[in-house]
């Protein structure tokens, strides 16, 4: 089972030491041999560890939980007034009840009341059926690590607990999960995602190592959603269900002042191709051809480009990236390239049968990204295909349509975030990942309230 994070305090802890302080729990070393369910402490710092601990053997499952870690500050450390620090950590529990393994999240973004791990420690568990696990938190999708470290030992199943905050329109949540399940071929990835979208928390699924994926997105907070993944005695998938239901989200806006812009002609039945650069060396090119247009002939996609660093919304730099794409704003105004599906619904009746985006980068770690351009808030999740080649010391990706059918889209983009920069033409590559078909069942539970 696994759950999200802050399942059992609600995101405000992120703003709010004082509410951190009193929500968090004291948390036990990986191995010290001790069932928490047993021990029957009365503490409430010992509460949550406890009951997830009775949970877990109760059904006889292995539990991935968010929970708020506190811990006594050294000496030695720097240290807030009330003398901890307080660390957004995911425990695992297994079949028994042992606690078999802790993550520290590392990668802090706008989190000010809560604590930076002293160090990441990529951190995996292995269940009684001999499948090794990843454990991601928040962002770490979008940093090299842990998951370089993964790919390098070999693991390919991951499980994503996190509260990412979905901002409008590359980095959306879902379209991110799929384009690293994409641009990493053969890994199965599971996310669960805290639930408040009236503030652009939403989204949970699945990606299978065949490249099928199984999503959801909620419009309430508070609300209850699962998964079940059924698969049968030859391990082959035969039931993943996608819910849909046309509803708004709500979430926050890029800032595409630092972007490159250009307008993309609306050549009706041509193939057209057109160019953005963002400095001298970073530049993509779009290929397409529309064959449906809006009865009004209104569009206003844009090409666009940006190579520099993320930042934080205090000004802390993140990363580097290099980020391009098709996005289809609501106004001739780049700045508008940050809509809602709602304000660019020209897309729902837009459609391109030629597609295709490439791009120079500095780096072998790029992710596609994309979102259908029907009223649904999907990721493009078939008919597309990446590619990548080396020339030199740049790497070509080309994300393209196979022209099988058909395509609507609100954006299409290639991303590249915290990247180290290929000198003399040579790179470190990634070890191959070898596909392991395995038979699991897994709920994903989203602000599930453990009761006394």
């Amino acid at each position: 089972m696994l759950f999200p994070e802050f399942t059992f305090t609600t995101e405000r802890v992120t703003k709010n030491r004082t509410l951190a302080s009193i929500l968090s729990q004291r948390v036990p070393s990986v191995g010290d041999g001790f069932v928490p369910c047993t021990v029957g402490s009365q503490d409430p710092d010992d509460l949550v560890v406890q009951r997830l601990s009775c949970l877990a053997r109760e059904r006889f499952n292995y539990f991935v939980v968010g929970v708020l870690e506190k811990v006594l500050c050294q000496a030695s450390e720097e240290c807030e007034d009330d003398g901890l620090k307080i660390y957004s950590t995911t425990v695992v529990f297994d079949k028994n009840g042992y606690l078999i393994a802790k993550y520290r999240k590392f990668h802090l973004i706008d989190e000010p009341a809560l604590d930076k791990a002293p160090e990441l420690e990529p951190t995996t568990f292995k269940t009684d059926s001999g499948v090794t696990f990843g454990l991601v938190t928040g962002y770490d999708l979008l940093f090299a690590e842990p998951t370089d470290t993964f790919k390098k030992n070999g693991v390919i199943h991951y499980l994503s607990m996190g509260a990412w905050k979905s901002v409008m329109p590359f980095d959306y949540g879902l379209s991110v999960w799929k384009g690293f399940s994409v641009a990493n071929v053969g890994i199965f990835l599971a996310t669960a995602n805290y639930q408040r979208p009236e503030l652009g928390y939403t989204g949970q699924g699945f990606c299978l190592p065949s490249g099928k994926s199984s999503f959801a997105y909620s419009f309430e907070s508070g609300s209850f959603s699962s998964f079940e993944l059924v698969v049968d005695e030859e391990s082959k998938i035969i039931n993943i269900v996608q819910e849909k239901e046309n509803r708004s989200i709500q979430m926050e806006g890029m800032d595409f002042s630092r972007f490159t812009a250009v307008p993309v002609p609306t050549d009706f039945r041509n193939n057209n191709s057109v160019q953005v650069c963002h400095g001298a060396d970073f530049c993509c090119t779009l290929t397409y051809r529309i064959i449906e247009i809006p009865f009004n002939n209104f569009l206003a996609y844009k090409l666009v480009a940006y190579e520099g660093n993320r930042t934080a919304s205090d000004g802390t730099v993140l990363f580097p990236e290099q980020i391009c794409g098709l996005v289809a704003c609501s106004t001739a105004d780049k700045m508008s390239c940050n809509a809602s599906k709602e304000e660019t619904d020209y897309t729902y009746s837009t459609r391109f049968d030629v597609l295709s985006l490439t791009g120079s980068f500095s780096s072998r770690k790029v992710v596609p990204l994309a979102m259908s351009g029907d009223e649904f808030y999907f990721p493009i999740t078939s008919h597309m295909i990446l590619t990548s080649s080396q020339i030199g010391n740049r790497f070509q990706f080309k994300y393209e349509h196979d022209g099988v059918s058909t395509q609507q889209v609100k954006f299409l983009a290639l991303s590249s975030t915290d990247y180290k920069i290929v000198k003399n033409g040579t790179f470190r590559n990634i070890p191959s990942m070898v596909v392991f078909v395995f038979s699991i069942v897994i709920t994903v539970f989203l602000n599930y309230r453990l009761k006394n």
